[in-house]
């Protein structure tokens, strides 16, 4: 069960958000990238200071190259606990991911670059151990328990750690949008929450 923020904006503010959310979704198309998102319903909290916005955790994609990856092993039963080994370290670091970028992290840590329908296969027996949700970016994995309506906007650590919008859950893209409720103000929002999700410098 989804938990329910509170709502403390007005109507008004409230429809706002959601219309961006749509806007920055044509901006990204522009970008060459698929929309993230149709409509936001989860009403809005409170802004965030800048120092809030600062303090929040950054983004960093998981470090596999720590665990013995066996490509020939892969498909074996014995080596099922490597890959909930790996699996837990995304799921861990990245979370909520989706599930075909779990796929892929996986499938490049054992050397692999296409990500066979076999593989994915294999990944998904393994997914008990963790939560499971949909929306419009996807579907996604999140850590057991862990599932919520709204989540704090991760900005990449590294250049390499960006994500593309498409790689983003709604409920940490709802979390973007709150980060920055000052860009609500500007003549257009869309294109300034798209330039800080795309173009922004790392800091």
């Amino acid at each position: 069960m989804f938990a329910t923020a509170p709502e403390l904006l007005s109507a008004d503010d409230s429809a706002a958000v959601q219309q961006t959310a749509v806007d920055v979704s044509i901006v990204a198309t522009d970008r060459d990238e698929i929309p993230f998102v149709q409509e936001i319903n989860t009403p809005m909290s409170m802004p965030v200071s800048a120092n809030d916005a600062e303090a929040h955790a950054k983004f960093r994609r998981a470090d596999l190259s720590i665990f013995k990856a066996e490509p020939d092993a892969f498909f074996d039963f014995s080596y099922r606990s490597v890959v909930e080994e790996m699996l837990a370290a995304v799921v861990g670091a990245e979370a909520p991911v989706r599930d075909d970028v779990l796929a892929q992290r996986i499938a490049r840590a054992h050397g692999w670059l296409r990500t066979g329908n076999r593989i994915r296969e294999k990944i998904e027996r393994h997914l008990g151990a963790f939560d499971v949700t949909e929306d419009s970016a996807g579907r996604f994995i999140w850590l057991k328990g862990s599932v919520t309506t709204v989540v704090d906007y991760r900005p990449a650590e590294t250049e390499s750690d960006r994500r593309p919008v498409t790689d983003i859950s709604l409920p940490e893209l709802i979390g973007f949008v709150r980060q920055y409720p000052l860009a609500l103000d500007e003549p257009d929002p869309a294109l300034v929450f798209a330039r800080l999700l795309g173009s922004g410098p790392i800091k």
